[in-house]
């Protein structure tokens, strides 16, 4: 061995140990423990009842403002007969839906009154300078267990998710390390300094994105459990494997999932966020209307080899782009006040559009710099 190396190897422990740097951990850790003991009140705990099973599921929540209002993934309560949510404290409140997103898997939800000593402190954070390798905090309840803490790193930005009887894909995910379990979704993600960046959303993982399912055999688990320790007699026992199998039934065929790529081998590990901007939007727009009326153009593009922007390659007869003038060929360059880089960000920026809501669009006809304005019509899923 080199002499530097292995004189490194002596050194390295009595480094560790030194005063300056267990202070420096000390530190580290305190600061740690400070912002979570600052978030943790925004998380509740979810049990949702359903009619046809008396056996609750539990989700993750994040309280968004003073009046009560709540954010989980829609999944978690389609079908639900009663929400019940537990907040850090232990407290137990009712809640009713506000409505939901099927587009994002998002839902809104309110509580019918909430603490005045319960101030929800969220400070959003700013997305555009987040970077791959950026420290993130989680706090959600897997497998029940109440404001448990996890952490991670970005690992990746912007990405693009297909998901199953969506004809729109969903972008601008942050994917992320952070471990999710069931019960985790719809819980809250902040980065180093207690800044929202986004709610945990789903895996890519067979085993566990599919959350209905993988519920009912916990369901199934516990009773097995219940029967085993004589608590419950066996006609109830029956009955309730009755209500689990008539509800298993019930769950649509398709529920919300990653579209996997023929016989490609999923990996576990592979984690992502809804970030924050996404979710504030979308439940702005649920607590004011109730629903999301998401508006539909009429365009086909593809990236543009040589420079900025996409290009258009068919417009639909009779569409809103037909309307406006717009031709294949064409090159857009923006959209409203942004510019487009790629297809994949006009994907992004077009979730944005609203039935009846006009917007006007940048783009190139040859040398020629041009504007229209384009009212989009309701977007209908194929």
């Amino acid at each position: 061995m080199h002499f530097h190396n292995f004189m490194r190897l002596i050194l390295l422990p009595s480094l560790f140990c030194s005063p300056l740097i267990s202070q420096s951990l000390q530190n580290f850790e305190q600061e740690f423990i400070n912002i979570v003991q600052k978030v943790q009140a925004c998380v509740v705990k979810l049990e949702i009842s359903y009619q046809s099973r008396t056996v609750q599921r539990a989700s993750s929540g994040i309280i968004l403002d003073t009046k009560g209002h709540l954010v989980t993934v829609a999944s978690a309560v389609r079908g639900g007969q009663s929400v019940v949510a537990y907040l850090q404290t232990g407290m137990k409140l009712p809640c009713y839906l506000v409505g939901s997103d099927a587009f994002t898997n998002l839902a809104v939800l309110k509580l019918e009154e909430l603490p005045p000593n319960i101030v929800p402190d969220l400070i959003p954070r700013n997305l555009e300078d987040l970077k791959v390798g950026a420290f993130l905090i989680t706090v959600g309840n897997p497998y029940g267990l109440h404001n448990s803490v996890a952490t991670g790193i970005v690992s990746g930005l912007d990405r693009c998710v297909w998901m199953n009887g969506r004809s729109r894909p969903l972008t601008g995910l942050i994917q992320t390390t952070a471990p999710i379990n069931p019960g985790d979704d719809g819980g809250l993600v902040v980065d180093s300094s207690g800044r929202f960046v986004g709610m945990i959303f789903c895996t890519l993982n067979r085993n566990t994105y599919i959350t209905n399912h993988t519920d009912f055999f916990f369901d199934l688990f516990s009773l097995i459990q219940e029967f085993k320790a004589n608590s419950i007699p066996p006609q109830i026992f029956m009955d309730r494997i009755e209500q689990l199998a008539r509800h298993i039934q019930e769950i649509p065929k398709t529920p919300p999932s990653l579209v996997p790529s023929g016989n490609l081998v999923i990996p576990q590990g592979i984690n992502f966020i809804l970030p924050s901007p996404t979710i504030y939007w979308v439940a702005n727009q649920l607590i004011q209307h109730g629903k999301i009326s998401r508006g539909w153009v009429g365009i086909k593009v593809k990236d543009s080899e040589d420079t900025q922007g996409v290009v258009i390659i068919q417009v639909e007869p009779n569409s809103p782009a037909a309307k406006s003038g717009l031709q294949a060929g064409d090159r857009l360059i923006a959209l409203g006040e942004r510019s487009i880089t790629n297809s994949l960000s006009l994907l992004h920026q077009a979730s944005y559009l609203l039935e009846n809501q006009p917007v006007q669009i940048t783009y190139c006809r040859g040398s020629e710099t041009l504007t229209t304005t384009l009212t989009p019509t309701e977007f209908q899923e194929k």
